[in-house]
């Protein structure tokens, strides 16, 4: 049995023990499991989303958040209000400060009372900046565009005390390396620009923090990029896809995926289209391009990607949804819900990822039917150096329907490959199949809809074959 490896679209279709392609798959320790169709969880939000996410609050209540182009809006009860009105061209931040939400998009922040839902302009003289994240009793706001190098905090447990000299409030000019282009919290903050990448520690006064850099080559290309798990930061630099742990720095994408993502997409793109999140449940972080999921498990190191109509990824609690809010997501009746009315997906609290679809709705991929999956192998020796006629091929699922072998065979790597296929498992498992040479390259597609919870490998009834 050939266990199918990890995704490893750098490197060539050759000697390796990984896979060309890895589509609509999540990772597992043995092989791949499958993703579900996006279900949408919300109506279509009415302009255009530029960020958000949910958030619990002390006393447990769920808020969705969204800012758009128009303003600050939230959800509840398949109905999108307006909190505060206004026109705004650039991208939202948000960041939970005990029972208030901190929201930022270059104009004056705002705020969200969670307890009272409503939106209002955070009070003192906050910065106009464009990201927002919270270390220890203290919120961070930086990129602003007239100190862009400069890291401005609150009051020490106020979120609305900017007066610089007071409860400890204050900012810091970066000295060297440009503006700042995203901040991460947590027990430290991390300030990142282009090629630099500074750690901040609270110390007290003096100092209030205390900065150092500790990266002077690997910085982050957009905030859009930064995705927090725990102690665990995950960003894409100009060198690619790297993760922070605990003062460790390293290549997550390096001679993986970095290669093909850069190839397809501009610097430009990158910059504009890029959204992030972090799915607690499935231990993954996602990178969202425009119809397309980058796909990573940090505990089994391992990618795959996701083709969905979809622009944006957000992680989020969801909140309570009464029959009425189903009846407005569908309108033609319980029985054309696709999802089973005990989903998850309709209970409060329960932490995922949000999938912002091109369509304006926000949903997950909690439920519905599988996606069509695609897993391809590099080209292989069946038997090492030697010709082989393969007869048959075993795949290690428990699919046993909506399976499509396809085989490429060739006498050498240089050489046209002839290709043979097969749309049925037999009920002793096996799936008939001809193909000779020496060189081999597996396709596995699983139909939409199939249904099926894990790929671990795959295996072939083979004979010697005719040298020529």
């Amino acid at each position: 049995m050939m266990q199918l490896g990890p995704w490893l679209p750098d490197l060539p279709a050759y000697g390796h023990q990984g896979l060309v392609r890895a589509r609509n798959v999540f990772p597992t320790q043995l092989g791949y499991s499958p993703v579900k169709q996006f279900a949408a969880t919300t109506t279509a939000i009415p302009y255009t989303w530029r960020g958000g996410r949910s958030y619990v609050g002390p006393d447990g209540t769920v808020a969705l958040l969204a800012g758009t182009d128009s303003g600050l809006y939230s959800y509840a009860s398949s109905t999108w209000t307006s909190e505060v009105a206004g026109s705004y061209t650039g991208q939202w931040e948000f960041e939970q400060f005990g029972d208030l939400v901190v929201c930022v998009n270059g104009s004056a922040p705002l705020k969200y009372t969670l307890s009272t839902g409503a939106g209002a302009t955070l009070g003192g003289t906050p910065p106009s900046g464009t990201y927002v994240t919270s270390v220890k009793d203290f919120v961070f706001i930086s990129g602003v565009s007239s100190a862009n190098s400069t890291v401005y905090w609150s009051a020490i447990n106020n979120a609305e005390g900017w007066t610089i000299g007071t409860d400890q409030a204050d900012s810091q000019l970066l000295p060297d390396g440009g503006k700042v282009t995203g901040i991460s919290g947590g027990e430290y903050l991390l300030a990142f620009q282009r090629e630099q990448i500074w750690r901040a520690q609270y110390v007290g006064t003096p100092l209030i923090f205390q900065f150092d850099k500790v990266s002077s080559n690997i910085g982050c290309l957009t905030s859009k990029s930064i995705a927090r798990a725990g102690r665990m930061v995950f960003f894409y630099s100009q060198r690619g896809f790297y993760m922070w742990n605990d003062g460790e720095l390293r290549a997550i994408g390096a001679q993986k995926v970095d290669e093909t993502f850069a190839t397809s997409y501009s610097r430009a793109d990158i910059e504009s289209s890029i959204w992030s999140a972090v799915d607690p449940q499935r231990k993954i972080v996602v990178w969202a391009m425009p119809n397309r999921l980058w796909v990573y498990n940090w505990e089994l190191d391992r990618w795959s990607d996701i083709e969905v109509s979809a622009f944006a990824v957000s992680t989020q609690f969801s909140a309570n949804t009464s029959l009425e809010s189903i009846d407005t997501l569908y309108p033609g009746g319980i029985d054309t819900v696709p999802i089973s009315l005990d989903s998850p997906i309709f209970s409060g609290g329960d932490p995922s990822m949000a999938i912002i679809a091109n369509d304006g709705t926000i949903g997950t991929f909690s439920s519905g039917d599988n996606l069509t999956a695609i897993l391809e192998t590099p080209k292989m020796e069946i038997a090492q150096g030697r010709q082989v006629r393969i007869r048959a091929a075993r795949i290690d699922t428990d699919a046993v329907s909506g399976v499509t072998l396809t085989l490429l065979a060739s006498s050498r790597l240089g050489d046209s490959q002839t290709s043979e296929y097969t749309a049925s498992i037999r009920t002793n498992g096996d799936m008939p199949i001809r193909a000779s040479g020496r060189y081999v390259q597996t396709t596995i597609n699983v139909t939409s809809g199939t249904s099926w919870s894990f790929i671990h490998g795959i295996d072939f009834i083979a004979a010697p074959g005719v040298v020529q």
